[in-house]
């Protein structure tokens, strides 16, 4: 049976290499599985002012909300995004989630899902608890497309990401331009694309955004800012080691199978996903230098085998999550 599917918090228009590369993996997966994304809302449009919001989601089969890094600290949009289930009689499902420090009244919300799976075991244990049923974690959705990583001899140099907090994303592009190394952003801009814009508005910011990379890009001669997310990936994968502030970026390091090493975000989502693995907290830096960044950081045998099990995870998780959605 084919099933007709809504989309909410698409992260795919907002110029972010690994959040454009979740929407592409959970739309191909889905399409192979007979559910097609009929209607997708952006991340941060104020679908709430909808007035013919309830009318229109019980014309699909099911809604999906991709939760991503939203749902965190009692965050106003996330409650919005949870309070989706009440406004559609269709199956509805949470999924690709992060959860962190939200107010125990979320249980309302979260009982009503047809089925909830977060991206790491930690969050998936916070709503079990909160609703008094297990949920089932898997991996981002990044993970979700086979990848045939470079040969190690294939490698080198080191690649510094950013990061989503300011101050991070600054000490790693100095670091970068003291060590003459290559400064690769997760953004395809310094300016951002702004979700729900249309019209006017939306070709202004599109052609900002555009200008911005071209300027940068000259500017520092490396090409930092890809416009591309499969040039993104391209080179982590032909790196030696990437350095990270990024969720993404790990995720993106993971599929590849390029040495890392992570500076946690703004929720501790890399350092939960770390755990999930079974690499614990040893490639996660406190401080950015020279002493820490140049260790051993290639993969072990055994590191290797606990990688490829876990995105091995994301893929049985995504055809459980797919099974449940054709059972309504």
């Amino acid at each position: 049976m084919h099933l007709k599917a809504c989309l909410f918090n698409d992260t795919s228009d907002e110029n972010h290499h690994g959040c454009n590369l979740v929407v592409n993996n959970l739309l191909s997966g889905l399409s192979r599985n007979n559910i097609s994304v009929t209607k997708r809302f952006p991340t941060r449009c104020k679908f709430w002012k909808n007035r013919d919001l309830s009318r229109t989601l019980n014309e699909f089969d099911l809604i999906i909300i991709n939760g991503e890094g939203t749902l965190h600290d009692e965050s106003n949009y996330g409650e919005r995004l949870l309070q989706i289930v009440n406004l559609t009689n269709r199956p509805t499902y949470l999924i690709n989630s992060s959860y962190y420090n939200n107010p125990p009244e979320w249980a309302a919300y979260l009982t009503k899902f047809r089925a909830i799976f977060t991206r790491d075991s930690q969050s998936a244990n916070d709503i079990s608890r909160l609703i008094g049923k297990e949920v089932p974690w898997m991996p981002d959705l990044s993970l979700l497309k086979p990848f045939s990583p470079q040969p190690t001899a294939n490698r080198q140099g080191t690649i510094c990401g950013d990061s989503v907090i300011d101050d991070i994303t600054e000490q790693l592009m100095a670091w970068s331009q003291a060590d003459n190394t290559d400064f690769l952003p997760i953004m395809s801009s310094p300016i951002r694309i702004i979700p729900g814009r249309t019209g006017l508005k939306r070709r202004i910011n599109v052609s900002t955004s555009t200008i911005s990379r071209l300027i940068a890009n000259r500017l520092s001669g490396q090409g930092n800012y890809k416009k591309q997310h499969a040039d993104y990936i391209d080179a982590i994968s032909k790196s030696s080691q990437h350095i990270t502030g990024r969720f993404h970026g790990v995720c993106i390091s993971l599929m590849t199978r390029t040495p890392f090493l992570g500076i946690e975000s703004n929720i501790p989502k890399i350092s939960r996903m770390l755990d999930d693995i079974g690499l614990g907290q040893e490639r996660i830096l406190t401080e950015i230098s020279k002493t820490t960044i140049y260790g051993d950081v290639a993969f072990s045998v055994d590191e290797l085998a606990m990688i490829n099990a876990y995105i091995e995870k994301a893929r049985s998780q995504f055809d459980q999550f797919v099974t449940i959605a054709h059972q309504g």
